[in-house]
């Protein structure tokens, strides 16, 4: 028992180890072009059609006790009644719940985006968007287990663990900044965006302690996402991610086919098939993926392939990620056209 007990103790210490190096404070996707808003407040409503519904799924490090489980839920569009010829406002709302460890420390997060996108040219479109929300961090401290309650001989779970924190949740106020740049052609021969995205612009305080201030800090997201058309059935895609959230980096840079296999109306059928690559200082995972689109819906599914220093505890199994999306366009009255249209 006194061997397993240990032995549980170094995975716990550097599962959290490792877990602060790939991310910061902040969650992840590893199909980070399926969820926009984790990117850019300014990529709300940034799309063709009228109203999209997001949902990302993440189970990281299963294979080990200290496990991440990650979702996001987003729906957000154009408002219809704020469209001008040469601009239009959107609006959105962002659900994010991230779960980790024996402790269910859990963080929860409900927000509101809004974003104004301004047309400069025919191709160029520039969009600024705001986030405004609130959220939880809580911990579970009846889930864990303490050196205290280890005896030298056995383990007892009545004994007193001595750990006393001043508050086991914590509410705070959020704010968020961004800006985009999205290209575009009539015909998407090709298409594109680059923006930067500012996130925990107050630096609120997150710490279980009164007496120490525990920040979340500002994290800074810069990615770029362009494509295009080889011919009228094959697409590809490039698509790259820099994020910095104080001492914390991460980078991932991918490439993927688009095979559009029919285009009938009512029957589309499409296929993503690509890799990416993600860079935690040096060497993390490889992360190949797969994505179905049918006429509004598309599904993607990826799985990272740990090969960082944490690779020993997972034996290189980083973890599953699903992507779901459903996109709406609204009918339009024959005598209506599109106001600044994005295709």
């Amino acid at each position: 028992m006194k061997i397993r007990f240990y032995i549980n103790n170094i995975v716990l210490v550097l599962a959290l180890f490792t877990a602060s190096i790939l991310n910061g404070q902040d969650l992840h996707f590893s199909q980070f072009y399926y969820a926009p808003l984790q990117l850019n407040p300014a990529l709300t409503g940034v799309f063709k059609e009228d109203i999209r519904f997001s949902a990302n799924y993440r189970r990281q490090w299963r294979s080990v006790p200290v496990d991440y489980l990650t979702f996001s839920g987003v729906v957000d569009g154009k408002i219809t009644q704020l469209s001008f010829p040469d601009g239009f406002f959107s609006g959105g709302f962002v659900f994010n719940h991230d779960v980790a460890g024996d402790g269910n420390l859990t963080y929860s997060n409900i927000s509101a985006t809004a974003s104004y996108t301004q047309k400069l040219t025919e191709q160029q479109l520039i969009t600024a968007g705001i986030l405004i929300g609130g959220g939880q961090r809580r911990i579970d401290l009846s889930q864990l287990t303490f050196g205290n309650q280890f005896n030298g001989d056995l383990f007892v779970g009545s004994a007193p663990t001595r750990e006393n924190l001043d508050q086991t949740s914590i509410q705070y106020l959020d704010f968020g900044v961004g800006f985009n740049w999205h290209l575009q052609e009539e015909d998407q021969k090709y298409w594109g965006d680059l923006g930067v995205g500012i996130f925990h612009l107050t630096q609120p305080d997150v710490g279980f302690y009164n007496q120490t201030k525990t920040v979340l800090p500002r994290r800074y997201s810069i990615y770029g996402n362009i494509g295009f058309a080889i011919n009228e059935v094959v697409g590809l895609e490039f698509n790259s991610y820099f994020q910095k959230q104080n001492s914390y980096t991460e980078s991932v840079v991918g490439t993927g086919v688009k095979y559009q296999l029919t285009d009938t109306r009512g029957r589309e059928l499409g296929f993503r098939f690509g890799v990416s690559y993600r860079l935690v200082g040096a060497r993390d995972a490889l992360i190949p993926n797969i994505a179905v689109a049918y006429n509004a819906w598309l599904l993607g599914f990826s799985y990272d392939f740990n090969q960082s220093d944490f690779e020993l505890a997972t034996n290189g199994r980083g973890g599953p990620e699903l992507a779901l999306q459903y996109r709406i366009t609204k009918v339009k009255p024959l005598k209506a056209s599109k106001s600044c249209p994005i295709f």
